[in-house]
């Protein structure tokens, strides 16, 4: 079998990204300093591009990092195909690691019926106009509570945030998990919207696998390989909107010849180089959105200007709130006014807590004691139409 280094470079990159994107999503729960799930993810491009263009302004979570890496994501897609789903997609990569797991446990991997599998692969392309119209009609992130991602990202804020905000999501989250141990990749099958979306921009793509027939051994090792079950030994081409560029066929081949190769514009291309090219472009964008919110580099439309009524009396509270900002149960008065520029005893009369609450440990650890929560005390900001 040829010597190919690419898989092995795939994989480190999602094992990468998939660890780093832990790493900071439990950063985020403890200070609000670090970026959140909604900051990097080229999805929420998507959701909040109609607000963009139409008032040059974001949808709340959601900020100039994520019109970034959509635009990225839509070039790349354009021209690479879905390289984003098999090269740094996090999702993609958990999948990818309970399917390992699974693999050591169930030796053959499982597969649906032809039938029910294209059925349920159309279940992505109808959730993704709904989910794009409500959130165009209300403003807001709709699918926020329902997405497993989110709910990863939100493991380590404690069972009352995660159970709340993200019951459903959470659910989909360990069916995910579940599956994964037995079938290839279910939610990028089935769900995922983003991976409609770059499905659907397939049909402008340049870049495609070429299979020569006379050279093919019929094997069936590419077939086998193949994480979203793609007939590739069937085909001259490799056009289908599922591939999502993995290169596992190419690699797989044990023909001496190049008997799969990748072209771009009818020219070769190394697959390694697509990979490394793509990952490069994706992890400079994830630094720059990264930081964003730690230095409060967001533009000035990622800000909403807030007013809220005083409780103590007539006046109104004007203050500005960055963009991404969310209450968490894991932060402290002192921390949330910080973030907001005003004095720990605006923050307590703004959320309508006694004076006397303290401010420099965590809302989760006293605010039940006066009969709220943490959704209650999010409630309490609301912006000005």
């Amino acid at each position: 079998m040829k010597k190919d280094n690419t898989q092995i470079i795939r994989k480190i990159s999602l094992v990468f990204f998939l660890l780093s994107s832990t790493i900071i999503f439990i950063l985020h729960n403890i200070s609000s300093y670090f970026p959140s799930v909604d900051f990097i993810c080229p999805f929420g491009g998507i959701e909040t591009l109609y607000r963009f263009l139409a008032s040059k302004s974001f949808l709340s979570k959601t900020t100039v990092s994520n019109i970034i890496l959509f635009i990225l994501t839509l070039f790349s897609g354009i021209f690479l195909g879905r390289i984003f789903c098999g090269w740094v997609c996090s999702f993609g990569a958990l999948q990818g690691f309970f399917r390992w797991i699974g693999s050591k446990i169930v030796k053959r991997k499982i597969i649906l019926l032809p039938k029910f599998d294209r059925f349920l692969r159309l279940l992505k392309y109808i959730l993704l106009p709904i989910i794009l119209y409500f959130t165009y009609k209300t403003s807001t992130l709709i699918i926020r509570p329902y997405d497993p991602w989110a709910a990863y990202a939100h493991i380590t804020s404690g069972f009352s945030e995660l159970f709340t905000e993200f019951a459903v999501g959470f659910t989909i989250l360990l069916i995910t998990i579940f599956l994964s141990i037995f079938i290839d990749r279910p939610f990028c099958k089935y769900l995922c919207p983003l991976g409609a979306f770059l499905g659907i921009i397939r049909v402008f793509n340049t870049n495609t696998i070429i299979r020569d027939k006379e050279t093919c051994i019929t094997c069936k090792k590419c077939d086998q390989i193949c994480p979203m079950n793609i007939e590739i030994m069937e085909k001259e081409k490799v056009s289908s909107s599922e591939c999502i560029n993995c290169f596992e066929c190419i690699s797989k081949c044990p023909t001496k010849k190049e008997t799969l190769k990748l072209k771009t514009f009818r020219i070769k291309i190394n697959p390694l180089f697509s990979g490394i090219l793509i990952v490069t472009l994706f992890l400079l964008t994830y630094i720059l959105g990264s930081l964003v919110p730690i230095q409060g580099l967001s533009l000035p439309i990622t800000k909403q200007q807030i007013s809220i009524d005083n409780p103590t009396n007539s006046e109104r509270l004007n203050f500005v709130v960055p963009a991404g900002f969310d209450i968490k149960g894991s932060m402290s008065i002192s921390e949330i006014a910080l973030e907001l520029k005003i004095s720990p005893s605006e923050v307590i009369k703004i959320l309508g807590l006694p004076e006397d609450a303290p401010i420099d440990i965590p809302l989760r650890d006293f605010i039940e004691q006066y009969g709220t929560t943490v959704q209650d005390l999010k409630n309490k900001i609301k912006t000005e139409k």
